[in-house]
């Protein structure tokens, strides 16, 4: 009997040990992960795979990062999903396991979010009901609107960190800022496309506000490509200012050398902070600011852990502590 109490005392302090006392998020757009019409070496190509050197630069700074949780924009839709389990075996083969993931298809049919966790996720919501309404100029110059969910969905996951600490994690990609002269907006000072990411903000905005009403204390966070600056009214409806919001905070995470930008656009030779992670507030309680950064290669790395050889975005990373076991 005293050999009994002694070994169930002994499996519980071991797996008292495996709990982890801190995770890492990491979100990035990996920059069109399959196949579709790209520029590669400097020549257009219809219909060409993601080179494999940039492939190996996106999967050897991930296994870097060694994240526990990783959410990723612009892998290339397929009907049997080929490309986000082509990632999920490559990613595995670096010696990063991930056996739970989700997707989430929006109205563009080329693109979509996905998340990777070492975690269980324990529900994903659908939020099929978040339809925003779009005007789009007819070829006889009649303005014409419709109805469509967000571009490319909102994917919302709970996921149990531990025993009893539960984080839930929303992976968004706004609208592009690629002009569409078609697409108009209800107002004369902003774009057709400022106009349709704001739409989209509010809505994830609103379900963020339903959730924090609910559960003033629950561990979320919103991450991923806004397409905005963070002056924008897109990225400051999702932050918040009103005091009838629930709180939520942009983390304006830093490389190591004092830098924020997150994308660069080749053609203009261009930095600018378009992707982001934003924290209620009870995450806000533990998030490691120190341990938390935008990647940056070190001075004496190759080629292959420069993110300039693996996308036109750099990683976000954030750490944060279990020890307040709060959900």
């Amino acid at each position: 009997m005293r050999y009994f109490i002694c070994l169930v005392y002994l499996t519980v302090l071991s797996l008292s040990a495996q709990l982890p006392e801190t995770y890492t998020v990491c979100t990035w757009n990996i920059e069109n992960w399959g196949i579709t019409d790209r520029f590669v070496s400097g020549r257009f190509e219809k219909e060409a795979m993601k080179p494999e050197a940039e492939m190996k630069s996106v999967l050897s700074i991930l296994k870097r990062i060694n994240p526990d949780i990783l959410g990723v924009s612009e892998i290339l839709r397929h009907s049997q999903e080929r490309y986000l389990r082509l990632f999920q075996e490559r990613l595995k083969n670096e010696g990063l396991d991930y056996p739970h993931f989700a997707t989430v298809h929006g109205s563009d049919s080329r693109i979509q979010c996905a998340i990777f966790s070492r975690f269980p996720i324990l529900e994903q919501f659908p939020h099929s009901d978040l339809q925003l309404e779009v005007t789009h100029r007819s070829k006889g110059g009649q303005s014409e609107k419709s109805s469509q969910g967000l571009l490319r969905g909102l994917l919302h996951l709970r996921i149990q960190v531990a025993p009893d600490y539960e984080l839930q994690l929303m992976q968004v990609h706004l609208k592009s800022k690629r002009r569409d002269p078609t697409l108009l907006s209800d107002s004369p000072e902003e774009s057709g496309e400022d106009y349709v990411r704001r739409q989209e903000a509010l809505l994830i905005k609103n379900t963020m506000n339903r959730i924090l009403i609910g559960q003033p204390e629950a561990n979320l966070l919103l991450m991923g490509d806004l397409n905005d600056s963070p002056r924008s009214k897109a990225v400051k409806t999702l932050i918040g200012t009103s005091k009838n919001e629930s709180s939520t905070y942009d983390l304006w995470l830093q490389d190591w050398l004092g830098d924020w930008w997150t994308h660069f656009y080749f053609p203009e030779k261009s930095y600018s902070r378009i992707d982001y992670m934003i924290a209620s507030e009870g995450l806000m309680r533990d998030w490691i600011k120190e341990k938390s950064y935008i990647y940056r290669s070190q001075e004496k790395d190759s080629d292959l852990y420069l993110t300039y050889s693996a996308s036109d975005h750099r990683p976000l990373v954030a750490v944060f502590r279990t020890s307040n076991k709060r959900k």
